[in-house]
């Protein structure tokens, strides 16, 4: 295989402390929680008890080669953007586009490598086919989101890719970007609690932290062998960060655990995680979806199937309590892709694929009585492949995204919006 080499000029930002003095720019106007987790909460009502209806969004997206792995998200003013990946063979880009649901129009935003050009840091032969992260709103107006490529990496030998992560902001508004930082590592999930925008790289699950205040960044090395990544990591109203931690054992078994951190990085806990991953498959997705609550509680679902809940305790303390595999029998093995919340309190929803299969159940599960019931979709949806958790428009509708492999040759990218009209 043909490999080609260049020279990377990484834009790092120094992390450490410095002497000069640091500008700090008044953030924006209040933003409440819905808009700063980019979700809506409404009423449970008669109809969320029962599956929604499905839509297929049909838009004019980048389609040769491409999909959708759960990059999306909305800004304050119910606008949606989606990342668009790809695959060497067809691109060495990633797409971003803006959809307003209200007009019903789509906006090209440009594209990674563009970006790159255009912020004077692309070089000869660089790729950067992914746009994987969540996108998010941060409390000073921009969109914040990464970037990476594939090229060279091995999961077998923990090798990262050739041309590492890239982490972006823009104006919702503008086609150009910003580009902040270059990393060695593929950064492939973004949270924020409004000030602080965290992003995952891989391989080891290094976590970056960027101050939307003074501008810096800081970083530190959570701990996960290589060839394992997680899809989420998770960032409570309160500024917890929530990352998981996994260690192989001379006798191939595996520790999992769910690693909290402070706004300054250091660790304040360490739950241990029984279902985190199945034994001998270390390549599972880690955190598949989740969704934050009104009081700042999140639900979060493992790759075994298994639903969790991060709850809060007395002096800003946490439990993590395991709550349940989300399937008709209780046992694990679904994958549990997509997961929103109606009310922020006490109603789940989502879509579960169920064991080997293609076949997609939406599921209800009531928190307070612990009850969980499902029902078949795989009539109206067919057999995508699909991602997503709690981007909810502002007037309650889900949006899920990813890809139809219908034809192996060629994948196309799907949006699918639900309603309960």
């Amino acid at each position: 295989m043909r490999v080609r080499h260049y020279l990377v000029i990484l834009s790092l930002i120094t992390i450490t402390a410095c002497s000069e003095p640091v500008t700090v720019e008044t953030s924006v106007a209040e933003r409440s929680l819905e808009q700063k987790i980019g979700t809506t909460f409404e009423k449970v009502q008669d109809k969320h008890f029962k599956a929604p209806n499905f839509e297929y969004l049909d838009l004019a997206l980048t389609s040769d080669g491409a999909a959708i792995w759960g990059a999306m998200g909305i800004d304050d003013k119910g606008r949606f953007y989606f990342g668009v990946s790809t695959y060497s063979s067809y691109h060495d880009t990633a797409f971003l586009y803006q959809y307003n649901p209200k007009t019903k129009t789509l906006q090209a935003q440009s594209d990674v490598i563009s970006q790159l050009k255009h912020n004077q840091v692309y070089r000869d032969g660089m790729s950067q086919n992914k746009l994987h992260s969540k996108f998010y709103q941060a409390n000073d107006g921009y969109i914040y989101f990464t970037s990476f490529d594939e090229t060279g990496e091995s999961v077998s030998k923990g090798i990262t890719p050739i041309h590492g992560g890239h982490f972006w902001r823009k104006k919702p508004n503008s086609e150009n970007w910003e580009h902040l930082l270059a990393t060695k590592e593929a950064l492939i999930a973004l949270n924020t609690d409004g000030r602080f925008i965290y992003a995952l790289g891989y391989w080891g699950h290094v976590l970056y932290q960027y101050d939307t205040l003074s501008k810096r960044f800081n970083r530190t090395n959570v701990g996960a062998f290589p060839g394992h990544i997680s899809r989420n990591i998770l960032v409570n109203s309160d500024g917890s960060i929530f990352v998981p931690q996994v260690q192989k054992n001379p006798d191939n078994s595996i520790n999992s655990y769910l690693v909290e951190y402070d706004s300054e990085l250091n660790i304040t806990d360490r739950h241990e995680m029984d279902h985190y991953m199945y034994a001998g498959k270390h390549s599972d997705h880690g955190i598949t979806s989740f969704t934050q609550m009104k009081n700042g509680e999140i639900y979060f679902a493992t790759g075994t199937g298994a639903l969790y809940h991060i709850q809060k305790i007395a002096n800003n303390k946490h439990d993590l309590v395991f709550v349940d595999f989300m399937s008709d029998t209780a046992e694990q093995g679904n994958y549990i892709s997509n997961l929103f919340s109606i009310d922020g309190y006490g109603f789940l929803v989502g879509l579960w694929q169920k064991h080997n299969t293609r076949v997609h159940r939406w599921f209800i599960h009531e928190v307070t009585s612990g009850i969980t019931v499902s029902y078949s979709v795989s009539d109206k949806i067919g057999e995508p492949i699909l991602y997503g958790s709690h981007t909810k428009d502002n007037n309650g509708h889900m949006y899920m995204v990813g890809v139809d492999v219908t034809d192996r040759s060629k994948h196309y990218p799907v949006i699918i919006k639900t309603n309960y009209e």
